[in-house]
């Protein structure tokens, strides 16, 4: 029974033990389809973020390039007070196009803008409003503004100008709590905002668009997000936002939530196997005692206690059924030792007996007394000295002197027929009834004896 106690443990501890390594397969997906969609929203944040802040950027440019002391020089077309607003008001450079698309002014003069074709020009003039977008020009990522000048309507003049995205990617690196990177397709860098270098992070930006990487022992998560297409004179108009963020922290933490989850699960199943060990030995206890009663009573010890009687469940109904076969073990065993008590006296009355047989003398009777001389049925006395001669024949039939043995005969015999006798018969009822049966000895033993 301890054995199929373990055993039932054991299979009890493999059931909770698959239960919860389903359970944490079951968590595991959930979690890293959780990290995915996580990632996905994370993703999509973020390029809500950099669209934000390119519309704060273009909002705050249109102010700028509104400025009356900057449109003042620009129709003078005075070059050197142009160039002196365009530094306070964050500009890299200006060009003035007339609505064919010719250049009027261009600070620097090296540097003209050529963004633009003349479709382009005329729908600025046409609507009469500020159009904005970004361009890869200038060996970086720029917010290209374009919007009519002066006070005529329709305009027949437009200001371009370009401003820088650094603004932006700082404001976004802060948010994020880390560094952000504007890269063409070939891993050109048109923008960088940040305390990480993009040489640091562009293998790991190169093996994926979410991947964690170790930087100058610390680790980082990677994600690479990919703008809408840009025009430009630089590149082939593909632009990359790569945002980098630290995530030692993050990583501590899972990794000591793993732990404790891998501790919360052992100690979950080792109090499950503990708790239904005791269950088990609770329930199977009175079961014991009743399979240990069966065994001493196969063993022929019919004075073991049997536990668990007063129950009302199946395991007392099984003690009580034991109590029974002990009743009736012990009846028959007090049986079979009153026989063999019986039999063993029998036994020995018999070899007394037989042994008193063959110490008689052989020519003398049972008493030592010789036999009284039959009357010839044609001598003196006829038929009534015969009647008195028969008249003690029943009397002459038991055993003069002791005689005890009525199944035994008057005449002697030796030594080896007493143990014969001893071995082959055995009285089966009592012996003393035979000396008052009418009948000879060999019909005693006929009806008084069995053989064995």
């Amino acid at each position: 029974m301890t054995g199929l106690r373990q055993r039932m443990t054991v299979a009890a501890a493999t059931v909770v033990l698959a239960v919860l390594v389903t359970a944490a397969v079951f968590a595991l997906l959930r979690i890293e389809s959780g990290a995915t969609r996580h990632a996905e929203d994370e993703g999509r944040m973020t390029l809500r973020l950099w669209e934000g802040l390119l519309d704060q950027s273009a909002a705050a440019a249109r102010v700028a390039v509104g400025d009356p002391r900057l449109t003042e020089a620009l129709e003078r077309g005075n070059a050197t007070a142009v160039a002196e607003r365009l530094g306070a008001l964050g500009f890299t450079a200006v060009t003035v196009v007339n609505g064919a698309g010719q250049t009027l002014l261009a600070v620097p003069a090296d540097q003209p803008i050529r963004l633009l074709d003349e479709r382009r020009i005329g729908q600025v003039l046409a609507r009469n409003d500020t159009q904005d977008g970004l361009v890869l020009t200038g060996g970086g990522a720029q917010l290209l503004l374009a919007r009519p000048l002066g006070a005529q309507r329709p305009a027949d003049r437009a200001l371009v100008a370009i401003r820088p995205l650094t603004g932006s990617l700082e404001a976004l690196a802060g948010v994020l709590g880390g560094s952000a990177f504007l890269v063409g397709s070939d891993g050109r860098l048109y923008g960088h905002a940040g305390p990480l270098a993009w040489a640091d992070v562009r293998p790991a930006a190169e093996r994926g668009e979410e991947v964690q990487a170790t930087i100058g022992a610390r680790g980082y998560g990677v994600r690479k997000l990919r703008l809408p297409k840009v025009a430009g004179t630089e590149g082939d108009g593909t632009l990359y936002l790569i945002t980098v963020r630290e995530t030692t922290l993050a990583a501590m933490a899972d990794s000591l939530l793993d732990s404790s989850a891998i501790l919360v699960v052992l100690m979950v199943l080792v109090a499950g196997t503990l708790g239904l060990d005791w269950y088990f030995r609770r329930v199977f206890t009175p079961v014991y005692a009743s399979m240990s009663a069966l065994s001493a009573l196969a063993a022929g010890d019919t004075g073991v206690a049997v536990l668990g009687a007063e129950r009302t469940d199946e395991a007392g109904q099984l003690a009580r059924t034991v109590e029974v076969f002990r009743s009736r073990s012990r009846a028959l065993r007090d049986a079979e030792e009153r026989r063999a008590r019986h039999w063993l006296r029998q036994q020995s009355f018999i070899r007394r007996q037989m042994l008193r047989l063959s110490e008689t003398p052989a020519g003398a009777g049972a008493a030592g007394t010789p036999r009284r001389p039959r009357p010839h049925r044609s001598g003196v006395g006829g038929k009534d000295a015969l009647r008195a001669h028969r008249r003690p024949r029943r009397a002459r039939r038991r055993l003069r002197g002791d005689g005890r043995n009525a199944c035994a005969t008057s005449t002697p015999r030796s030594t080896a027929w007493s143990a014969s006798f001893s071995r082959r018969w055995t009285p089966a009822r009592s012996l003393w009834n035979c000396r008052s049966s009418s009948r000879s000895p060999g019909a005693c033993r006929r009806r008084s004896c069995r053989r064995i």
